[in-house]
């Protein structure tokens, strides 16, 4: 899909109008092919969107708020969050993992994937910064089996997440009836040393938001393992004024996108780079048609499986 929108339509972005899993079950057995139990439903659209995030999808819609028809077998009829009209508007699990998703991450963006299917069973880490602290960040873990068509309850125990210079940490687990979530009691091995880790007493198929304060993202995004698409992103000069060249590495071939936001997470403009074969690469971008205002900017280089984001500054 992306390659066809940037043969067809480049520079448009990428939503997804909805997605969903129903939650119906009647007393047979019966339910639609898009069933998931309540928690299984709760995991899906909590770990479906911080997939779409690193696929490089803009904007994806739940579907919907509450149930068109919470007793339907019909398809879609209760994937909503809430129960309909008729059964009270009861708030399912997934409600409440929304919720604590928005609680927590309301002021974070969006920097890489850390890991993608690593393992078995397989790990994933979306690793996410403040806007405003740039020494504060988050990473969502969770796991699940490889080749598992549902959840089934797997786990990994005494989970070690390493990161240089992590000072200090806290972890938060979604829980229904909550939208702040459970704190999970972590431990922080050599804290503020390039070998500090953090040791989760346990990771599951709910994410966890592991909050930590370590360097600011610029010092310590080498140590990322962006899989299974890894960059290492460049631009000179900088300060800039006009032109900016940006140099990168790849170690797959895939389409390469450069994207300049403001500090509020506005883009401001979107560079196509075609696909580019793996190894290092250089481009030159001119910045002279966007009149930009003086100050700081965030450039991200991305595929359509991860992206890595750097600071670069602009003077008229």
């Amino acid at each position: 899909l992306k390659d066809w929108v940037k043969q067809n339509t480049p520079g448009m972005p990428i939503w997804c109008t909805e997605f969903g899993w129903d939650t119906f079950e009647d007393a047979n057995g019966k339910h639609s092919y898009v069933y998931a139990p309540e928690e299984a439903q709760a995991n899906y659209l909590l770990r479906s969107l911080f997939m779409f995030m690193g696929l490089g999808v803009e904007k994806a819609f739940v579907f919907f708020d509450k149930d068109p028809n919470t007793g339907n077998l019909l398809q879609f009829s209760s994937s909503g969050i809430m129960e309909d009209p008729n059964h009270g508007l009861r708030k399912k699990i997934s409600f409440y993992y929304l919720a604590t998703l928005q609680e927590l991450l309301g002021d974070y963006y969006f920097i890489g994937i850390e890991k993608y299917r690593e393992g078995d069973p397989q790990v994933f880490s979306y690793l996410f910064q403040h806007e405003k602290d740039k020494t504060q960040l988050c990473s969502v873990i969770w796991c699940r089996k490889a080749q598992a068509k549902y959840d089934d309850g797997t786990t990994v125990t005494d989970y070690r997440y390493e990161r240089p210079g992590i000072k200090s940490a806290a972890a938060i687990i979604p829980v229904d009836q909550s939208k702040f979530g459970d704190e999970i009691q972590v431990q922080v091995q050599d804290a503020g040393e390039n070998n500090s880790l953090v040791v989760l007493p346990q990771i599951s198929e709910t994410p966890v938001f592991l909050f930590f304060q370590a360097d600011e993202l610029s010092e310590v995004q080498g140590q990322q393992h962006m899989n299974p698409q890894q960059f290492q992103l460049g631009a000179f000069p900088n300060p800039f004024n006009s032109e900016l060249t940006v140099t990168f590495s790849v170690n797959s071939s895939l389409p390469v996108t450069l994207s300049l936001f403001n500090l509020q997470g506005r883009k401001i403009a979107e560079f196509d780079l075609g696909v580019r074969e793996t190894g290092e690469h250089q481009t030159m971008l001119n910045f002279s048609g966007l009149y930009l205002a003086t100050g700081v900017y965030m450039l991200r280089c991305s595929t359509a499986i991860s992206s890595q984001i750097t600071k670069i500054a602009y003077i008229q």
